[in-house]
């Protein structure tokens, strides 16, 4: 269980001992003092953040909360959503409160101020995009969660407290939902209800203007700013390392449903000191023991395999597959996947029957060959009940194995 999250200075920082000391390990990490707020932001007034939004009425969601002397009543029960255009979003998150009401604005993408930032040149190999999202409002909390993104944090104004659980305590911390937890604020804990929460504390850290923060996936964190604030991140894709735990075998499973587990791999992987083949990182990770995420790896490069054989034999997928996956992507942007029912899915191992399928059918491969592939795609169901029993080295290894012996299949030579 971690006591205390690491924190040094600007001076000590380097690009170098960051990568190998917190980013690469999945460590958290402070920089105190990581810019100097009056030479970058001290521009940034109510006045300015209202000119940079003029005219802009594209409509972004806010949190608003009624105000009460009770902590818990304000920010946990009295929290609704409220959508406005730009501008009259940004003049009531930069408002001091008024009709008993607090409003902050939920991150968004502002050009107009994101723009004016340029983003740390350490930082721009590791996120999704240049483009940081902004958190601007007048007090509030957001309740426990776990991000699966790495998130680079700064805050710019005003401070935040964070309330920091490992990955570990997933569950001592109750989930609920897609990435959430059923306890509502971890100051006042009801131990009767949420029994195993006694077996953990928070790593509790003080942001001030000026700090950066590190916050790598799947670490739990309810975040509390006691006034006016601006704050500023950047996401990231997780590595492959920082998926070995229990929400995060989640996101591997939900990349692979949605057939970019590679693609993943290949943009996150490039931080490592060698350059490693899926294939070794399948053997990787049953070395360590994790023969489910080698599964879904192996499983990953066959699809992918597969659909490469596809289209060098000209062939379509089924078009209610490429819908299924439009859905999945759908119902995962309105956070209705979560781990306890995205095993339940069929969408990866459809797609694979469905390669198999066409494959068979149209005489690409032989019928042996498909029985061979609707073998090891009969075991994914298994694999997704995340029992390392079920899924023995063996089976992988043979898959690997079967995979080899397709990466030299001829397509051309089959029409012959």
């Amino acid at each position: 269980m971690i006591t205390h999250i690491d924190e040094i200075s600007v001076q000590e920082f380097n690009a170098r001992l960051f990568d190998k000391q917190y980013f690469i390990p999945g460590k958290p990490l402070i920089v105190r003092n990581f810019f100097i707020e009056e030479d970058k932001y001290a521009r940034w007034t109510p006045e300015f953040l209202m000119n940079a939004v003029k005219g802009d009425d594209r409509p972004v969601g806010m949190s608003v909360y009624t105000m009460s002397e009770d902590k818990h009543e304000q920010f946990f029960r009295s929290g609704v959503r409220e959508d406005h255009g730009l501008q009259e979003a940004m003049a009531l998150a930069v408002a001091d409160p008024e009709g008993g009401k607090y409003y902050n604005l939920l991150e968004s993408s502002i050009p107009a101020l994101v723009e004016k930032v340029e983003i740390p040149a350490f930082l721009t190999d590791k996120t999704n995009s240049s483009e940081g999202y902004l958190w601007i409002g007048n007090g509030n909390i957001t309740p426990l969660h776990f991000d699966a993104p790495n998130n680079f944090y700064f805050q710019i104004k005003g401070s935040k407290i964070f309330h920091i659980f490992e990955p570990s305590h997933y569950f001592y911390l109750y989930p609920s939902g897609s990435n959430a937890s059923a306890i509502s604020d971890v100051e006042t804990i009801d131990q009767q209800k949420y029994p195993l929460a006694k077996h953990v504390k928070p790593v509790v850290v003080r942001l001030e203007p000026g700090d950066f923060l590190y916050l790598p996936p799947f670490w739990w964190h309810q975040v509390e700013s006691a006034g006016a604030y601006i704050s500023l991140n950047y996401w990231g894709y997780p590595r492959v390392e920082q998926c070995l735990c229990y929400p995060g075998f989640y996101e591997l499973l939900r990349h692979f449903e949605l057939g970019i587990l590679i693609r993943m791999y290949e943009r996150t992987n490039k931080h490592g000191a060698e350059d490693f083949t899926i294939r070794e990182v399948v053997q990787m990770l049953l070395a360590r023991g994790y023969n489910w995420a080698a599964y879904i790896f192996g499983m990953a490069l066959f699809q992918d395999r597969l659909y490469e054989i596809l289209e060098d034999a000209g062939i379509s997928p089924s078009a209610d597959i490429i819908s299924r996956t439009e859905e999945f992507f759908a119902r995962m942007d309105r956070q209705e996947m979560n781990l306890d029912n995205i095993r339940y899915e069929t969408l990866g191992e459809d797609r694979f029957y469905d390669a198999s399928r066409l494959l068979h059918t149209h005489e690409v491969v032989s019928r042996e060959t498909a029985d061979r592939l609707y073998r090891f795609a009969s075991f994914l169901k298994q694999a997704k009940s995340l029992d390392n029993v079920t899924v023995s080295p063996q089976l992988v290894n043979d898959m690997m194995d079967f995979h080899e012996e397709l990466a030299t299949f001829d397509v051309r030579a089959v029409q012959a």
